[in-house]
């Protein structure tokens, strides 16, 4: 990701605020600080760009004994399943 649009990411979420509109008018507003924006249509586009990223380059480190915690599909041994902003990850217990 160039720096243009790496910056331009960070001013979207740069002291962000979300308003809420109450039944009688009245409206509240708030500091957004975590996550991607609800509905954003960026949300998608930053999970492709950051996340899918993080999660191949973690997969493959896994411990060699990670398959026993895996889910198997058909023969594939599952780790991981990411889909639009949801992850699971399949790991043992510690304890």
């Amino acid at each position: 990701l160039d720096p243009l649009h790496l910056e331009f990411i960070k001013n979207l979420y740069t002291d962000a605020t979300i308003a809420i509109k109450g039944a009688n008018g009245t409206h509240v507003t708030a500091t957004w600080s975590v996550g991607v924006r609800q509905g954003d249509p960026c949300s998608g586009i930053l999970f492709a760009l950051f996340v899918e990223p993080l999660l191949r380059s973690v997969l493959p480190v896994l411990p060699k004994d990670a398959e026993k915690t895996a889910v198997n599909v058909l023969g594939q041994h599952i780790t991981a399943l990411a889909y639009a902003d949801d992850i699971a990850l399949f790991a043992p217990s510690i304890g």
